[in-house]
């Protein structure tokens, strides 16, 4: 959210990236079928594969919301002061 020629306040890129760290969602409404299973490299244990889309969007604020496939599921925006 920031560059070198920025003057923001310290800790705000990091309260930034945290806010998208932290944003939430949940795979159990979509079909089985939906996700890549996947064996870890030289084990038995074994997972799955889903394609999650992070966007982010500029305007007055900034907008970031993942999806997958063609569901949302959560979203975050952070206003500028």
């Amino acid at each position: 959210m920031a560059n070198g020629d920025d003057k923001a306040p310290e800790g705000r890129l990091h309260n930034e990236i945290y806010k998208v760290a932290m944003m939430k969602y949940n795979l159990g409404s979509a079909p089985n079928e939906e996700f890549e299973r996947r064996r870890m490299p030289g084990s038995r244990k074994s997972y799955c594969l889903a394609n999650l889309t992070l966007h982010l969007m500029i305007k007055d604020d900034v907008r970031f919301w993942i999806t997958f496939k063609e569901s949302e599921f959560d979203t975050v925006t952070t206003t500028y002061s």
